[in-house]
């Protein structure tokens, strides 16, 4: 996919053409180039992994007609494929669908929380707890940016996923590794500064606008993610009873 070349390779770019023109004296050209900073290396941030002790059953609040379920169901099937590559004793549970509806201004309370850095100090969202499930993905109609979250009370996870009606959401294989992206922190994973892989984000540059293709395919994982699952989900991990 085209990328945007990084602001020091565009200054690079600018430095030479103004030295052609006379403007600028070697020295100062020679420190422009030769002080640009280097990408880093692919890695992973810093992370708290957490991760579950049971088979976690995946529940869907939303409209049946919606599309994003089965673009859930496909992202459950990603995970447990990995999974089952990576010789871990781990699989996501089954997939179920409630029509139920996550409010909007909850949704944005929580994300706001997210951003401010205190999502310790926010509680789940209304009807949370009761919900008989472990693994909780809203599909909401609201516009925002689509997180995973965990609360202090609750062995329960929530992933809210935004309304895919807007661009790139609305784009070609953008929403379904949008959906496996959310589902890796679900089971354990964080971010990567890796664009070409499932799981890059933030502090990195990458944001959902990468998985756009014409052809519909999953990221993949970064060798040192697979190692991460398999610490946390080995092959002789079990429930927990």
């Amino acid at each position: 996919m085209n990328r945007v070349a990084p602001a020091t390779e565009l200054l690079r770019i600018e430095t030479l053409r103004q030295n052609q023109l006379g403007r600028l004296p070697l020295y100062l050209l020679m420190c422009l180039i030769g002080c640009s900073q280097t990408a880093a290396p692919p890695g992973l941030f810093p992370y708290q992994a957490r991760g579950w002790n049971k088979i976690p059953i995946v529940v869907v609040l939303g409209q049946e007609s919606d599309p994003r379920n089965q673009l859930v169901r496909d992202a459950v099937e990603f995970w447990n494929n990995q999974l089952a590559q990576l010789g871990s004793g781990f699989r996501l549970g089954p997939v179920r669908l409630i029509d139920q509806t996550v409010p909007a201004r909850e949704i944005e309370t929580l994300r706001r929380a997210i951003d401010e850095g205190k999502r310790a100090l926010v509680g789940p969202p209304s009807g949370f707890i009761q919900i008989e499930g472990d693994l909780i993905i809203a599909l909401s109609d609201a516009a925002f940016i689509s997180f995973a979250m965990s609360f202090q009370k609750t062995d329960k996870r929530l992933i809210a996923i935004s309304s895919f009606q807007r661009a790139p959401l609305r784009f070609t294989n953008v929403g379904r590794n949008l959906i496996a992206h959310e589902l890796g922190h679900g089971i354990g994973l964080g971010h990567n500064n890796d664009p070409s892989k499932l799981m890059c984000g933030r502090p990195a540059a990458c944001r959902p606008g990468e998985f756009r293709s014409h052809v519909e395919h999953f990221f993949p994982l970064m060798e040192e993610e697979k190692k991460v699952l398999l610490k946390l989900y080995p092959p002789t991990w079990r429930e927990a009873h």
